[in-house]
């Protein structure tokens, strides 16, 4: 594909998950940029062609896009019934059509707009993403070209500058930190496959060490602040075989004490949908961890797992 269609794009660094064999999935688990979603859309925008270059055949294009199977009684989300292409969904406005990922990474072009929407986003309701483009973006778009206004364009990228996700709200410190402090805790057996859990607070950020089957995985984060990095896995990622290849991942951490007895960690994976909350209760030896997905293939549930410690 880099040859073929990645390098013609100008997509730098794609990467795919991979079989136990090392082969690219080809159907999932492509990782590209939002810029590069949208250099994808544009190029099925211009029927198969990219600064000059024949990529697709316009017969291509047009089959791909175009509805295959009825899915209007196995749906229930109305942009899910309008129709079923190769790898692209119809969309009930706007004559357009879609990629669509997990939870949120839309690619939607607008033929009769001349248009590409790119979207990389972590929710779980992805019906109501759509809604808001059709109540908010298709009613804005026109024939004619918008006069520049050079106070709105500030105003946007002011906003845009400024967008964070949230952080929690606490104390960054607490009257166990010390005493938690340096203590490993054994996990029981639960579905993220965490076996331990280990804690270092210091004045003005704290490492959490998780032990899976992959190895340790320290994730260092600010008080009431972001702080970047990178990870080699997931913390909460299951070790399926086919999800590798990706090597290290950007990832940011925040963390705080929300109550004196526990203690709260985010985590942002930067280039996924993947931004899980932890929460650590401690009680003498005694830890209790609430984890709370952002994102899941069926509605999120909060799980509780239980461990014990040992300095």
């Amino acid at each position: 594909m880099r040859p073929r269609l990645f390098a013609p794009l100008g997509i730098e660094n794609p990467t795919w998950d991979t079989d136990p064999q090392g082969r690219s999935l080809g159907g999932s688990g492509l990782h590209i940029t939002t810029e590069d979603i949208a250099r994808f859309g544009q190029m099925y925008l211009q029927k198969g062609e990219w600064n000059g270059q024949r990529i697709l055949t316009e017969a291509w294009i047009d089959e791909a896009t175009t509805a295959h199977s009825d899915n209007s009684n196995t749906q229930t989300n109305p942009d899910w019934t309008a129709g079923y292409g190769y790898q692209f969904w119809r969309c009930r406005f706007g004559g357009a059509y879609r990629g669509d990922g997990a939870f949120g990474q839309f690619c939607i072009v607008f033929p009769e707009h001349d248009a590409v929407l790119a979207m990389t986003s972590g929710v779980q309701n992805l019906q109501l993403v759509l809604d808001r483009v059709w109540e908010h973006l298709l009613p804005a778009f026109g024939d004619t070209t918008l006069p520049e206004d050079p106070a709105a364009q500030k105003a946007l990228t002011s906003r845009l500058s400024s967008l964070t996700l949230p952080v929690a709200e606490g104390a960054s410190a607490s009257g166990i930190a010390a005493a938690v402090s340096g203590t490993t805790y054994e996990i029981e057996p639960n579905e993220f496959s965490i076996e331990r859990v280990r804690f270092s607070f210091d004045e003005d950020s704290t490492t959490v060490t998780f032990t899976n089957g992959l190895g340790e995985q320290p994730v260092s984060a600010g008080y009431g602040v972001w702080r970047e990095g990178t990870s080699e896995s997931r913390v909460l990622g299951r070790e399926y075989p086919w999800s590798s290849g990706l090597g290290k991942e950007r990832m940011a951490a925040c963390g705080i004490w929300i109550a004196d007895d526990t203690f709260e960690l985010r985590i942002c994976y930067t280039e996924s949908e993947v931004c899980p909350i932890l929460r650590f209760r401690f009680a003498a030896k005694q830890i209790a961890i609430e984890v709370e997905p952002n994102v899941s293939w069926e509605e999120p549930t909060r799980t509780i797992l239980t461990g014990r410690g040992e300095s």
